[in-house]
């Protein structure tokens, strides 16, 4: 070819061993500089392919090239225009090698691929999603679209691809795109960044887009959810997408991801897995966010696999594998956990329930718990911990074992509960409490927890620390000091220093209280367990502060049951004969009246009855208003026994033949005597006799009586309103039934 110009230029290209056409180029002017250098206005390059008819696949324009006829090459710094069969491609200064089959774009690419889109991460079970706003929405959510699953959006459906570079190798069986620089990818429903990006758009098949490569700070969104990762792969064929190198996928709205070593969306089975690294190092993670109080809460949990998957409406994800949950309110371990979540009436999807099983570890403000099974509400903001729990909080000295457990999230309160189909299934609680003076005078000896038996146990704790125990149904308590057994127990305690210091203890309805051998029945019944010790006496064999240890009152809802109490066998209190009294059998002293309450001290406990009090004892009976009983342990054997009985107001005794009445008796139970004062009257039932006086004292250890009067040595009547001066006494001979003989 002559230098010059040319109109209509064209310039075929035929394989050289099957003669058939790949390509050829048009232009409406070409100027021939040489074979090297021929330049082309608009120019047309038809591409083709075929093993034996040669079919059109691509065409690509320009308003300007450079011809290099012996590489078969062709170049511009004008724009190019691509029109293939599932593409369009577009830029600005480009170079075409035809040997290579290969095209190259500098600036301003656009392409745009028709086909049925690629998967998204809306097409895929997601990920949680709410129309709310987190400060909106009080719970985490989740949902998934509804888009028809399979292979995508309808015919014709377009995604736009634009950068700084692209290249098209359209030598294979599929057109090879590599974009990079500036990589911005978009469709109806997402949008995509990257540093560069390749693209297989399939010359055969009804599916156009074989496989989509991105790498480098790939940043994926759709209006609900937002990726992120180092690579992305989509596999269209396989409805299928791969995040890889630091990939997280996360809710616009809730805030809520999911992230691992790689990530996994499958639009088939509508579901995302979330996989860990080879070694181990990095792990799947799924973060959630709870709006509550009008804070938002992130829970974590991680897993060596997560998938996501949905049914029916329903999402589900699914965690296996040393699973563990952190939020700023608990923390959980097990095995195995599932979170599902379903549309509610106003149309948001919310969390319904996550479950684990398998080595259940739960960490909360209340201790730390243990069990085969664990279910969360975020609804109701609870943690249900089944099958074998046990709670223990060693920093206040505190166990709990029972069949359910019931945390209230983010709050330091919850409900125990036995297995109501098990008659032998009880909630057991266990508190080490502070020593007493006695115990933290013999630190040899351990000392022994309280241990409290219930059906049912809510608990819960201030911000002061101070606890407040409810126990219901079949209660029994045994520590240290006291056993007992009601219908319903509350407790208030605090912690101090890994142990309990246990405060007050209010038990009602079929009361049962047994303290140094001595039981108490009653309705209603406040106990005061020694706090620290009541230091108030360093040495332990020297009486110490008085302490109101119980009170045994009468229910206003069963006052015709009142409080009742038995105390060691009381002998011969004076009154009988020593031979009625032999053949008397011990009975232990019972004692019922509106109410009692007992103080404690080191050297002694005292008992106080009042109102309409009634006693029962050996060969005894007695009624008054009041009593005071003394007990004391003795020394020589360590024995409890009653030293002193104080009675007063409309007092009544009966023992043996003899009936007693006055203002007040004293009872010395070693000395087996009794004092009788204001305006005492004795009468034996045997003979009728009377005895009266200021004071009338039986003392059978020395089988004397002793009638005092207030003026005169006469036996006669007092009101009692006054103290008598000492009065000679009067020992009458062992006569009649005073003399027991």
């Amino acid at each position: 070819m002559l230098p010059g110009t040319v109109s209509n230029f064209e310039l075929p290209n035929f394989d050289e061993n099957s003669g058939i056409k790949e390509w050829e180029l048009f232009g409406d002017k070409a100027t021939y500089i040489s074979d090297e250098h021929i330049d082309i206005d608009n120019m047309k390059l038809n591409l083709f392919e075929g093993k034996e008819t040669p079919v059109l696949k691509a065409v690509m324009t320009s308003p300007n090239a450079q011809v290099n006829a012996p590489k078969k090459a062709v170049t511009s710094l004008d724009k190019i225009f691509v029109k293939g069969d599932a593409f369009d491609l577009s830029g600005k200064k480009w170079k075409w090698d035809g040997d290579k089959k290969f095209i190259e774009i500098f600036s301003n690419v656009k392409i745009a691929l028709i086909s049925k889109s690629p998967p998204d991460i809306d097409v895929v079970a997601g990920l949680p999603t709410d129309s709310a706003s987190p400060e909106q929405s009080s719970k985490p959510a989740i949902s998934t679209p509804e888009k028809p699953a399979g292979k995508g959006l309808p015919e014709n459906s377009v995604t736009n691809i634009s950068s700084d570079y692209a290249s098209l190798d359209h030598g294979g069986k599929a057109n090879k795109f590599n974009v990079k620089n500036n990589v911005v990818v978009k469709n109806a429903d997402m949008s995509l960044e990257c540093d560069e990006l390749e693209v297989d758009s399939l010359k055969s098949g009804e599916e156009k887009i074989g496989e989509i490569r991105a790498r480098g700070n790939v940043r994926m969104s759709t209006d609900l959810r937002k990726a992120s990762a180092n690579a992305l792969s989509i596999f269209p064929s396989k409805n299928e997408a791969v995040l890889s190198g630091n990939p997280e996928i996360e809710d616009i709205s809730s805030k809520s991801k999911i992230s691992g070593d790689k990530i996994i969306l499958n639009r088939s089975e509508k579901s995302i897995i979330s996989l860990p690294s080879a070694d181990g190092k990095i792990r799947p993670k799924t973060l959630l966010f709870d709006a509550k109080d009008g804070k938002v809460q992130e829970i974590s949990i991680q897993a060596d696999d997560i998938k996501m998957r949905t049914e029916d409406k329903k999402s589900f994800f699914d965690f296996k594998g040393n699973v563990k949950v952190s939020s700023d309110d608990f923390s959980a371990r097990c095995d195995s956990m599932t979170a599902m979540a379903a549309p509610e009436a106003d149309g948001k999807t919310k969390i319904v329930k996550i479950e684990g099983s398998g080595n259940v570890k739960v960490e909360t403000p209340s201790g730390t718990a243990k069990s085969k099974e664990l279910e969360i509400t975020p609804a109701k903001s609870e943690i249900l911990l089944h099958d074998n729990v046990v709670l223990t909080d060693a920093k206040r000295g505190f166990n709990l074992k029972s069949n359910t457990l019931v945390f209230a999230s983010g709050r330091d309160e919850g409900v125990a509960l036995s297995d109501g189909k098990d008659k032998n299934s009880y909630v057991i609680t266990t508190i080490t409490e502070t020593p007493s003076v006695e115990r933290a005078a013999s630190p040899s000896k351990k000392a022994a927890p309280t241990i409290i038996k219930s059906r049912i146990l809510s608990f819960s704790r201030d911000s002061e620390g101070i606890a407040n125990l409810h126990f219901q149904k079949d209660v029994s308590i045994k520590s240290e000091e006291i056993e007992a057994s009601c219908q319903k127990m509350d407790v208030v305690a605090k912690s101090n220093k890994g142990k309990t210091d246990i405060y007050k203890i209010v038990a009602s309805k079929d009361v049962s209280v047994s303290q140094k051998g001595n039981t108490a029945t009653a309705q209603l019944a406040n106990i005061y367990p020694r706090v620290n010790g009541d230091k108030s006496s360093k040495e332990p064999n020297k009486s110490g502060k008085v302490h109101r240890f119980v009170e045994l009152l009468t229910d206003e809802k069963s006052p015709e049951i009142r409080p009742a109490i038995i105390l060691p066998a009381l002998g011969n209190i004076g009154l009988n004969d020593e031979y009625s009294a032999e053949k008397a059998k011990s009975e232990p002293t019972v004692i019922t009246s509106d109410k009692q309450w007992l103080t404690s001290s080191l050297d002694a406990d005292k008992y106080y009855f009042k109102g309409n009090v009634k006693v029962s004892g050996t060969d005894m009976n007695a009624s008054c208003q009041n009593i005071e009983v003394t007990i004391k342990t003795q020394p020589k054997d360590n024995k409890r026994e009653i030293t002193h009985i104080a009675m007063t107001e409309n007092v009544k005794l009966s023992q043996g033949l003899k009936d007693a009445a006055c203002g007040r008796a004293d009872i010395y139970a070693k000395e087996e005597m009794v004092v009788l004062s204001n305006s005492p009257v004795v009468r034996n039932r045997e003979d009728n006799t009377r005895a009266t006086g200021f004071r009338i004292i039986y003392n059978r250890g020395k089988q004397s009586a002793t009638i005092e009067a207030e003026n005169s040595g006469q036996m006669q009547e007092d009101n009692g309103q006054s103290d008598a001066p000492a009065r000679p006494t009067v020992t009458l001979p062992p006569i009649g039934s005073f003399d027991g003989k």
